[in-house]
């Protein structure tokens, strides 16, 4: 059972897909698995994602049912996954080498729940257009110190939603007492 299980869904993501792989199976840290879920491409995602044949690659694939059903597409995934750690890397995006390495420590303690960081917008040639947030929020926010400011802190429009689904990583038992992923109806997120 590996540490780290990536969840990635993919609709259409062609022409990104095999750098997103890339990025997650040449990690520093390595204990972990992937579980793509294609949502009905129309693309060569699905092609490009069969040529990997590292076995730590898993290919779901479901009938489109767009981004108003997100969530029930990430939980295909969440269905189909064993680690312990939940990491999110949707199929157009990709990461750095040391992404996991740096950020799974973290649930080392017992009372971790989610680790995120900063996330960078790139443009066709890997070159920097943004850093989000821009502002960071307070260390006590970042580190939900005392417990609470994190949610505290999301609700504060100088850095609402500080953390994006490519940035996190979350305690997979976690997820999983709160029903898996969310997502209210009439939001595509």
């Amino acid at each position: 059972m590996p540490r780290v299980s990536v969840v990635t869904p993919t609709y259409n993501h062609g022409p990104y897909i095999r750098a997103c792989l890339d990025s997650v199976l040449s990690q520093t840290f390595g204990d972990l698995e992937v579980v793509v879920v294609d949502d009905g491409s129309t693309d060569q995602t699905v092609e490009v994602v069969r040529t990997f044949k590292d076995p730590r690659v898993r290919l779901i694939r479901i009938e489109h049912t767009g981004l108003d059903h997100l969530a029930d597409t990430y939980n295909r995934a969440l269905g189909a996954a064993t680690g312990e750690v939940v990491a999110i890397l949707e199929g157009d995006d990709l990461w750095p080498p040391d992404k996991l390495a740096s950020q799974v420590t973290a649930f080392d303690d017992s009372d971790v729940v989610l680790a995120s960081g900063l996330t960078q917008e790139i443009d066709e040639d890997g070159s920097v257009i943004a850093t989000v947030p821009s502002t960071l929020p307070s260390e006590d926010i970042r580190t939900n110190r005392p417990t609470g400011q994190a949610s505290l802190g999301l609700l504060d429009v100088r850095h609402l939603t500080f953390t994006f689904p490519v940035s996190t990583l979350v305690r997979r038992a976690a997820l999983e007492a709160i029903g898996g992923f969310q997502q209210k109806p009439y939001l595509p997120l």
